[in-house]
This record gives C-alpha cells, sequence and structure tokens, in this order.
C-alpha cells in the first residue's frame, strides 16, 4: 500500500519546465539539469530528503544520445535495527516508461515513473557491539538511530541478507569473526578444510592463512542458514553461507556451527584469486 502511494505521489509531479510534454513527465536533458538533490525532491517530495541519489547516473555515457531515461537508482538514509551496532538502508529503483504517443524517432523522449522496486541491505556501523548480536536497550536506542542516521549509505559496504534480516546479519558477523579469531590463534576449535577453483582440495598448510586474511566487516552476503546436508535430521547444529568480499578476491565459507552456542564447528572455505 506504502510503494502504491509512493508510486502515485510520483506520478502526479510534473517538472517546472514542462509547458509542452505531459503532466509528470521528464526528459534526459531536464534531468541531468537538475542537481541530485533537486531530482530526490521532485521524485519523492518531501521524501527526498532522506534519499540519496547513486553517482554517475547523470553523466555523459549514462545518458548518450538515443538512450532514455530508463531507471534512477536511489538509497535511504540508514536507519537503526533490532541488533545493536548494525544499521539499515533501501535501495529504490524508479523505472521509467515512454509516454504513450511520444515520437518513436525522438532522441530524448519525454517519460514518466512506472514502477518502484526496493531491498533493504545492512552494513556493520560498531563491529564490537556488533558481537554482542543482541536488541539495543532503550537508552541505546536513539543514539544508536542518530550513529545510523548519520552515514551516508552510499559509502559504506552493504551486507545482504536471503532472509531473516539484521539478526541473520548479527549472527554471520558473529560466527564469521570466531572462525577468523581461530585462525589467527593458530589452533582454532573447529574442524577446516579449503577449497580452491573447482572445488579442488588445497593443502592444509595453506589454509589457515587464508582464514587469517578474512576481515569479518567485509562480509558481503549472508544465505539464511539451514540443515546441513550430510546430517539433515540433526537439530543441533545449522550450516552457514558466507561470502566475503575484499577488492577483487572472493572467499565463501561454509560453516557448521552449533546452534545453541552459535560456534563454529567445522569451516569449508572457497577461494578464487585474482585472474584465476
Amino acid at each position: 500500500m506504502r510503494m502504491a502511494a509512493l508510486l502515485a505521489a510520483l506520478l502526479a509531479l510534473s517538472p517546472a519546465a514542462a509547458q509542452a510534454q505531459p503532466e509528470g513527465s521528464f526528459t534526459r536533458q531536464q534531468i541531468r539539469a537538475m542537481t541530485p538533490e533537486q531530482i530526490s525532491r521532485r521524485l519523492f517530495g518531501d521524501l527526498g530528503q532522506i534519499m540519496f541519489m547513486l553517482p554517475d547516473q547523470t553523466s555523459d555515457a549514462a545518458f548518450a544520445v538515443g538512450r532514455s531515461l530508463d531507471s534512477l537508482f536511489f538509497m535511504a538514509r540508514p536507519r537503526r535495527t533490532e541488533r545493536i551496532g548494525i544499521c539499515a538502508t533501501d535501495t529504490v529503483v524508479v523505472g521509467f516508461e515512454r509516454v504513450p504517443g511520444a515520437r518513436p524517432e525522438q532522441n530524448d523522449p519525454p517519460m514518466r515513473p512506472l514502477r518502484l522496486q526496493s531491498s533493504t541491505s545492512y552494513y556493520i556501523q560498531d563491529a564490537a557491539l556488533a558481537l554482542e548480536a543482541r536488541a539495543p536497550a532503550p537508552a541505546e536506542q536513539e543514539p544508536m538511530q542518530a550513529a545510523c542516521a548519520a552515514v551516508d549509505p552510499r559509502t559504506v559496504r552493504p551486507v545482504y541478507a536471503t532472509a531473516g534480516g539484521e539478526e541473520t546479519v548479527a549472527s554471520a558477523f558473529k560466527l564469521l569473526s570466531a572462525v577468523v579469531a581461530g585462525a589467527r590463534a593458530g589452533n582454532p576449535a573447529y574442524m577446516v578444510d579449503c577449497r580452491g577453483r573447482g572445488a579442488v582440495v588445497l593443502p592444509q598448510e595453506n589454509c589457515l592463512p587464508h582464514l587469517v586474511r578474512i576481515s569479518p566487516e567485509n562480509v558481503s552476503n549472508v544465505y539464511y542458514p539451514e540443515a546441513c546436508r550430510d546430517r539433515p535430521s540433526d537439530r543441533s547444529v545449522q550450516c552457514w553461507t558466507i561470502i566475503v568480499r575484499d577488492g577483487s578476491i572472493s572467499r565463501g565459507l561454509n560453516v557448521e556451527a552449533d546452534r545453541a552456542a552459535q560456534i563454529p564447528l567445522k569451516v569449508v572455505a572457497y577461494y578464487q584469486e585474482p585472474g584465476e
């Protein structure tokens, strides 16, 4: 219902210079003449003050001759979540369509808002607090909201969870931190196995150094934990898939964890180095 109301508001907007074009439509050149803040305000009204337009969407390359206005991407001001140390933001995509009746030969036809798509991502605002994997106390809520809202969402590393929201992100971050801490101590309490491209088993002596180089703050994707394939009926354990990206290096970890204690029992790490 909220998204439908917002789309209706977008359709009702009209650029100031649009005397000869349909109400609520935009051309590429009109968008280029506006600042990101003006675009956000024009599309979202009062909500524009919490929307951040992603960069490079009105560059010469993005708006080359013959390319119409298809979509614009925005991120909402971050907000606190129900897990301390973790903030959330929404990515909103505004999709446009050519105004009916526009001439097919026009290089810059008027376009109007057609659809909205949104998705939620998270980021680690305070690693030490995030390790506590708990809800903020009442006295912590306002300071946490202020800390989240003070950050430009375009400058942080997003974390995506397939399900479970911030609770999944917090649990995965705590689990990943335990994996890395065990590797850095040199004698982890969990079993470890490393695989290279094509799931080729790497020598055991090469395995821990890979884990040591992981920074838990670089977590990028968390898949909601599920029953472990080798013992699907054992409810005391659950298996996580966690992706960590550090520049061009991607590391995927399958972590078998104790469900109650949330500690790693076995780690299978997959690595793909640049150029592999």
